[in-house]
């Protein structure tokens, strides 16, 4: 879903940059809106990070748990 986020940020991003590096939008409204959706591809992010570090320590732990025990 971050990526996704992501993409379309960059897309839109990509086709509104004039010569001069600078990202254009239509309305104040429209850069308000833009920035709110990059802090949430960040917060997704970062959620999605923490839980994939989570899982994974977890696993880790379980699969010690149970080699401690078999011994």
């Amino acid at each position: 879903m971050a990526r996704r986020i992501g993409t379309s940020l960059k897309r839109y991003e990509f086709d509104n940059t004039t010569a001069g590096g600078v990202v254009e939008f239509s309305s104040f409204e429209a850069s308000q809106a833009h920035e709110r959706k990059q802090a949430l591809q960040k917060v997704i992010a970062n959620i999605g990070y923490l839980v994939f570090v989570v899982g994974v320590l977890g696993l880790g732990g379980a699969v010690g748990v149970l080699i401690a025990n078999s011994q």
